[in-house]
């Protein structure tokens, strides 16, 4: 198009008593928008800062930010040890389904830290507890374009899923909180050794053996990866929840921009 164009193109305007109302109104909702949009950016700056001051370097025994009552050195473990990382079941494609139980394949490992997207389905199996995801499973996409992206399974319902091959499940143990492992593998130390590992030019891929072997600084008492665990799940948790209510606003204000002109 070229300006005479626009120039020349015919538009409905309504008396100024009602664009002024009109034009207030979705004022109003941009603003909306923009509150929402820096309050995600300071939520995301503050756990980063948390997570670079709760987490402790190899490097270090304690960290810079600790909650009162804990004085124990934290000790370096392998994830190997501590949540080590289970491989997928290839499934054969040909047998997808558009019913049954999902399969999370690595493209249901979405670059916002949760899993969805469009799913495959599987006919329910027998003695299937090899390749079945719990609740909050932190999945590893170990090949492709996301290779080293985690993401959390958010099941509250306990629905089946299944795994596919080069999906990882880093394993729950008695020993280690759970929620404190979901950090540690999204953090800034899991990324730096996941670099190391990784090849330039090659097709990106990692394997579980080579994720086992990854180092961090666990602390010593379990209940003080409980609480770090809880103060990092109330920070995702409050992401969340502003970010729906963005995409909400959002999606007003693409309405009644459909509805409200002629």
């Amino acid at each position: 198009i070229n300006s005479n164009d626009i120039k020349e193109a015919l538009i409905y305007i309504p008396a100024q008593e009602e664009q002024i109302q009109i034009g207030s109104f979705f004022k109003n909702l941009d603003q909306l928008i923009t509150i929402h949009q820096r309050r995600g950016e300071v939520l995301q700056k503050l756990k980063k800062v948390f997570l670079q001051r709760m987490l402790v370097p190899e490097t270090d025994t304690v960290p810079n930010i600790r909650f009162s009552g804990y004085t124990y050195a934290w000790k370096k473990h392998v994830l190997g040890k501590i949540a080590p990382l289970r491989g997928g079941f290839a499934f054969k494609s040909s047998s997808f389904s558009k019913k049954g139980v999902p399969i999370i394949r690595i493209s249901n490992i979405l670059s916002n830290g949760s899993v969805g997207g469009s799913f495959a389905f599987y006919n329910e199996q027998l003695n299937d507890e090899k390749y079945s995801l719990p609740d909050k499973a932190a999945l590893l996409a170990m090949s492709g374009a996301t290779v080293g992206k985690v993401s959390i399974l958010n099941n509250p319902l306990h629905s089946k899923f299944y795994q596919n091959q080069r999906v990882g499940y880093f394993i729950q143990s008695v020993e280690t909180d759970y929620n404190f492992v979901s950090i540690l593998v999204r953090s800034h130390l899991f990324i730096k050794q996941l670099d190391s590992v990784l090849v330039s030019g090659a097709q990106p891929n990692v394997s579980s053996k080579e994720i086992d072997m990854f180092s961090f600084m666990v602390p010593h008492d379990k209940q003080e990866q409980t609480q770090i665990g809880q103060i990092f799940q109330s920070l995702d948790n409050l992401i969340a929840v502003n970010h729906r209510k963005l995409e909400i606003i959002k999606k007003i204000k693409k309405a009644f921009l459909q509805k409200m002109f002629v």
